[in-house]
């Protein structure tokens, strides 16, 4: 494939959504997330990262949509466990999550039944819609 990276440097607009992106720490790396917003809705997409800062949380605090990383429920050095994803969404208070990132050690169906009711397991081809 051809690449072509841009950095991104600040909030910027994307069609009808605002974008700011998030840094996130990953590992001794860090990641970027997202806060999305438009007229309708929000949504923070904060995957791929093994914590959420504080000033995150308080950011993307009742966003309607949250996607976030829950590799496995043991501990990895770069990715959030399915409790540390439910805590974070616990604080951040959206009006639904969505866990993504989920490896092949935690059986999907199994985990979302066990889920509260407004959170559920991600899949591939997954649509959301924000503020709905």
């Amino acid at each position: 494939p051809r690449l072509r990276l841009c950095e991104v440097s600040g909030d910027f607009r994307l069609g009808p959504l605002s974008v700011c992106p998030v840094k996130l720490p990953h590992g001794s790396g860090r990641s970027l997330g997202f806060l999305l917003e438009s007229v309708s809705g929000s949504a923070a997409y904060l995957t791929d990262c093994s914590e959420v800062p504080e000033d995150t949380i308080r950011r993307v605090a009742g966003t309607d949509v949250l996607v976030i990383d829950a590799l496995r429920h043991r501990p990895h050095p770069s990715h959030l466990t399915v409790d540390r994803a439910l805590e974070i969404a616990g604080r951040v208070r959206p009006g639904r999550t969505f866990l993504t990132h989920l490896c092949h050690e935690v059986c999907h169906r199994e985990l979302d039944a066990a889920l509260p009711p407004a959170v559920h397991v991600a899949y591939d081809g997954l649509s959301i819609e924000i503020g709905s």
